[in-house]
Order: structure tokens, then sequence, then C-alpha cells
């Protein structure tokens, strides 16, 4: 498995993707207002620009998408089994290698 930051045209899918996840699995605990601000984040430039956007690959396979806003703050991540394998590659990197959120 290889884990890389995303280029800013693979975003687009990827933020779909998160949307999809959120209405399967997440949505039903939150209000609707809740839903929507989550919503609304993905979808508001300012905030987007500072995050760091990672893939999971497996050769040319997308699997997982993750989020950093802060070395020690996840933003998004869409796959709990395999963002365990994520938060570790972030907080095992050598300090100064994934540098803080745009």
């Amino acid at each position: 498995m290889k884990i890389r930051e995303l280029a800013k045209e693979e975003c687009g899918a990827v933020l779909e993707l998160a949307w999809e996840v959120f209405q399967a699995f997440e949505a039903p605990d939150y209000t609707s207002q809740g839903a929507e601000t989550f919503y609304a984040s993905i979808h508001d430039a300012d905030y987007l620009a500072r995050l760091r956007i990672y893939g999971t690959f497996e050769g040319d396979t997308f699997w997982l998408p993750a989020a950093v806003a802060r070395i020690s703050h996840y933003s998004l991540c869409a796959v709990r089994t395999i963002g365990r394998a994520l938060a570790d590659s972030f907080f095992s990197a050598p300090a100064g290698t994934i540098p803080p959120g745009r």
C-alpha cells in the first residue's frame, strides 16, 4: 500500500466519495443541520485550502481518502480500518516531512 498527497485535480472525486460515505454511515447519527454543515465544509474552498488530502493506493487502485488539517488532527477519513494505517503513517513520519496544512 502506498500513501501519497493527492493533486488538487484528484480531490473532487475524493470529496464526492466522502459525501457518499458520510450519507451511508454517519448521517443517521447527525441532525439535518449537522449533515448540512458537513456538506458545506467539503464544498468550502477556504476550508479545503487548509487541508492536505491524502489517498492510499494499491498499485493504481485508489482505496481511501484522508485529509489532515494539522499533524494532530484528522479532518476526514472514510474507512476506519485503513484509517489507522494512515494515522500510523502520518504520526510516524520524520518531523517536517508532513508539514502543517496549507
